[in-house]
């Protein structure tokens, strides 16, 4: 190697390329010899052979290296000397594809929404009294009313004096109770959730569209309203009695913001996973046609009650728990 000269260096970095090769060729001396006696011949031999192992592990090392460099650059350079046409033309057709299907899925909710929308007028919980959910909220002033497509629910609530707010994607179910005097927004229930603190809520009636959703998500919204709500605040699941021959067979198909029937009693297992107490159902619709029992025969009035226990129930049921 080069004498350690700083006028030199700085010549060099003038033209660091002409002095790199230089440096790496350079041999670097090493003397392995010992001159202590009487163990000096023997360290010298050790000192040698360790050095001489070392550099040809060094050595072994430097050229695979070399090899994997140059297999690399010479597969880039193949990649570079292949036309990117046909990877171009397969990248367009997949961006199309997406595109397409994105376009496709967006119409759908749009027009999924708008169905929805159109059918909304109707009152599903016509005729369904809302005694039994004022009895169990009274007394109750921090409520949250999850879907406002019950007004009978909220005129019930408003002539016990029972305040609440109010949460529906609906602008119209948020315009129609504001107009009554009720504290609405225009929300989806999971984020108007996760914006509440922990224990601030006395009281939560869920309906309508926050069901209509797979029931995995069913169940993370009764997680979340169990932790909004402080302990031995009431949970009321309004929701139509699919096992009811009126409504599983026809009035629950009307609806095009149903996913899939379920039943109450489906519910009812549901708010016991997420970690509430043992519900108990109230009739809130009873079933407007049955079967007639008062026959003669004791065998076919027999028949006639199981009919009606199994097809004509309760037509919309409350599924009332507690934290």
């Amino acid at each position: 190697m080069r004498e350690d000269d700083p006028s030199r260096f700085v010549d060099e970095l003038r033209e660091p390329l002409v002095a790199l090769p230089h440096y790496f060729g350079a041999q670097i001396p090493y003397d392995p010899r010992s001159r202590r006696l009487p163990f000096g011949p023997a360290v010298t031999l050790v000192r040698g052979s360790l050095v001489r192992l070392l550099r040809w592990w060094l050595l072994s090392a430097l050229e695979r290296q070399d090899h994997v460099n140059r297999l690399l650059v010479r597969a880039i350079e193949q990649l570079d000397e292949r036309s990117p046409h046909a990877l171009d033309e397969r990248l367009t057709a997949i961006e199309e594809t997406w595109r397409t299907r994105d376009s496709a899925e967006r119409a759908e909710l749009l027009e999924s929404t708008a169905l929805t929308q159109a059918f909304a007028s109707t009152d599903r919980f016509q005729g369904a009294d809302p005694a039994p959910v004022v009895e169990v909220l009274r007394g109750r002033t921090r409520l949250l009313v999850s879907d406002l497509s019950w007004p009978g629910l909220a005129n019930a609530l408003h002539e016990a004096s029972i305040t609440y707010q109010g949460v529906d994607p609906d602008a119209a179910s948020v315009a129609r109770s504001r107009a009554a005097g009720a504290d609405a927004v225009q929300r989806n229930t999971d984020v108007q959730l996760r914006a509440l603190a922990d224990g601030s809520l006395d009281g939560a009636v869920l309906m309508g569209s926050p069901l209509q959703v797979s029931l995995g998500h069913v169940v993370v919204l009764f997680r979340q309203l169990r932790r909004t709500l402080a302990s031995g605040a009431p949970l009321v699941v309004v929701v139509p009695n699919t096992d009811s021959l009126r409504i599983g067979a026809r009035e629950v198909w009307h609806d095009p913001g149903v996913r899939r029937p379920v039943p109450p009693g489906l519910y009812a297992e549901i708010v016991e996973l997420a970690g509430f107490a043992k519900p108990e159902m109230r009739t809130l619709r009873a079933a407007g046609t049955s079967l007639a029992e008062d026959v003669a025969d004791p065998k076919l009035a027999a028949n006639m009650r199981m009919l009606n226990e199994l097809l004509f129930g309760a037509e919309i049921s409350a599924v009332i728990t507690r934290k």
